[in-house]
């Protein structure tokens, strides 16, 4: 999958100044770590276990002595943490403050997420759109796409007070002309991908109709369209180019508002 968590993570961590040489040395060994982290329970026990070890000073405990390469200990005296800095610009960081950070954003994801789940199961059927109500069903049930950038705000959408009244809108609107547009990597050009969910694009086009950005209904349900569409797309796109996934991403706006 495209666009993940990690992958923002990883850029922070080899791109950012941290406070102190053991401090770079413990981002190179978390980076090396990342990758292997399936679902948000790992990606958050991990990044636990790494601020332990920020948190431990020279000690370490014996699950992360078996968690971490022994070598990187050697960097731990104090002479050490303020010499052999990589030469990096900006303002140095720390990593500290970065993890605790990444982790209560990763809680608040989990507890979003369940009040979300708690309300789409209280939410009545709206017939015509419950298409977009299957799609993110199964983004909400599919631990990878958990993982995807555009998650957080997809399920603070998923909280809105107007919710249930922006699904019952976007159900009574007119239907409008199938969206026909074939440009190399737009979302109909790769229309074999979302065979499941085609009716998702009718109530796209049937948004983008009548959209307007005055109104908090029809803005609500256009990101909830074109974010749940992308991020459906990253998950099942695993060879995509970059490119390719710019260009979905932006006829996504084009056909909708955003």
């Amino acid at each position: 999958m495209k666009n993940t968590l990690i992958e923002d993570y990883l850029y922070k961590l080899k791109n950012y100044k941290f406070t102190s040489y053991r401090q770079e040395q413990i981002a190179n060994e978390l980076s090396k770590e990342l990758p292997q982290a399936n679902s948000i329970k790992e990606l958050r026990n991990l990044l636990s276990d790494y601020l332990e070890l920020i948190q431990s000073g020279s000690s370490c405990c014996s699950v992360l002595t078996n968690l971490i390469p022994v070598s990187i200990y050697s960097f731990f005296t104090s002479s050490e943490e303020t010499t052999r800095l990589p030469n990096k610009r900006g303002q140095a960081r720390d990593l500290k403050q970065l993890l605790e950070g990444w982790l209560d954003e990763l809680n608040a994801l989990k507890t979003s997420k369940k009040l979300a789940c708690k309300k789409l199961d209280k939410m009545p059927f709206q017939n015509k759109a419950e298409p977009l109500m299957i799609l993110i069903r199964e983004l909400l049930n599919n631990p990878q796409a958990l993982m995807h950038q555009k998650i957080p705000s997809l399920i603070k959408e998923l909280n809105s007070s107007d919710l249930e009244s922006a699904l019952e809108n976007l159900a009574k609107l007119p239907n409008s002309p199938k969206l026909t547009s074939r440009r190399r990597g737009d979302f109909s050009a790769q229309a074999a991908i979302y065979t499941k969910h085609t009716g998702c694009f009718a109530l796209l086009a049937d948004n983008s109709a009548v959209y307007n950005d005055k109104d908090k209904l029809l803005t609500l349900t256009n990101s909830l369209l074109q974010e749940a569409l992308i991020i459906y797309k990253d998950l099942h796109t695993e060879e995509a180019t970059a490119t390719q996934s710019q260009i979905i991403e932006e006829q996504a706006r084009s056909y909708g508002h955003g």
